[in-house]
């Protein structure tokens, strides 16, 4: 299917890490409680700007998947994938997603995380 509203599993908080500035960087989400990463498949510049609007970044300038900024740790498992949004959105908990969890585990590794 095509997963359900992230909102629907609370998504409390998102940021990036390892960027030379606060609107650069590995996307991280929270969830349940703990850190950890978004996978990179099918990100495009419409996640990206609704990512920025989110964070308060201005305008999107690029998507830059595989891993740019560096893998997350591996004690950061992977949480979403397959994040689908429109581009309107006014943060990633409005745009279609998937927990690992509920896609199984396997489908995304940390070299494949979106920043």
């Amino acid at each position: 299917g095509a997963g359900v509203p992230a909102a629907a599993f609370a998504l409390p908080a998102v940021r990036l890490v390892g960027g030379p500035h606060r609107c650069a960087g590995r996307v991280e989400v929270r969830l349940d409680g703990r850190w950890g990463t978004v996978c990179d498949d099918g990100w495009d510049l419409g996640d990206v700007a609704v990512l920025c609007r989110q964070l308060g970044c201005g305008t999107a300038m690029d998507e830059l998947s595989g891993t740019v900024f560096g893998p997350g740790p591996e004690s950061d498992p992977v949480l979403m994938l397959n994040v689908q949004c429109q581009g309107r959105e006014a943060a990633l908990g409005s745009c279609q997603a998937r927990r690992v969890g509920q896609a199984g585990p396997g489908l995304c590794s940390l070299s494949h995380t979106m920043g």
